[in-house]
């Protein structure tokens, strides 16, 4: 996120160190590399408005140098702004899960990001997880509206005759309350075989002979064909 450093507010902060010679002052910053984030840059506006992304697993710091311009073209000596980036959770997209319909999804989030070789970077400890699913009209079960948790254990019907897929997005919030990127975990439902309540009249001594698979593909009855 931007963290909005307001360069005037150094200038005029006489306790400690400025000299508030802030009226048409202006300013030109730039920051050092650090090759553990990305966003880190330059610029000549009064507010250092950079999007620093850090996906370590620690703090990362990085220094900017500004050099302030009085309104009579005097330059004023450089001085520093060291930023503290707080990491963020950061997991991967996964199309990997597949469940049988009326199982629970049992997806482990904290599993997810702890996966450093697709992508996590193991930020788990502390993190919370807020996910919540999109609707598939074929699919019963889906949690539409967002839930807190770091397991998806939605418990998902697919009464279809195909397999159907179930989009989670999933957003993490580290210990120290910074949002990572959502990522999608997308779940393959394997539809069930549904038949329908049947009465059948037989006389005494004759052979039942009910044809279940007849009962499956009435879908007109409320079978569906599978």
């Amino acid at each position: 996120m931007a963290f909005n450093y307001d360069l005037t507010a150094n200038i005029a902060n006489v306790g400690l160190g400025g000299n508030n010679l802030i009226v048409g002052t202006t300013y030109s910053w730039i920051s050092a590399p650090n090759a553990f984030v990305t966003g880190e840059g330059s610029g000549t506006t009064a507010t250092i408005t950079d999007v620093i992304n850090n996906v370590t697993t620690s703090n990362q710091i990085v220094v900017y140098t500004v050099t302030a311009t009085s309104a009579n073209g005097c330059v004023g000596n450089p001085f520093t702004v060291s930023v503290t980036v707080q990491p963020e959770p950061r997991g991967f997209n996964d199309n990997t899960p597949v469940v049988c319909s009326d199982a629970s999804v049992n997806y482990n989030l904290a599993a997810n990001i702890a996966n450093t070789i697709s992508g996590g970077n193991n930020l788990v400890a502390g993190t919370t997880y807020s996910w919540v699913a999109t609707a598939n009209a074929n699919v019963g079960g889906e949690s539409t509206v967002p839930q807190v948790g770091a397991t998806l254990n939605d418990v998902l019907n697919n009464i279809t005759n195909v397999n159907q897929v179930v989009v989670y997005t999933v957003t993490p919030t580290s210990a120290l309350g910074c949002d990572g990127n959502p990522f999608i975990v997308s779940v393959t439902v394997r539809p069930e075989p549904r038949g329908f309540d049947d009465i059948k009249t037989i006389c005494s001594d004759a052979n039942v002979n009910y044809d279940l698979t007849t009962n499956i593909a009435n879908t007109g009855s409320g079978g569906n064909n599978l």
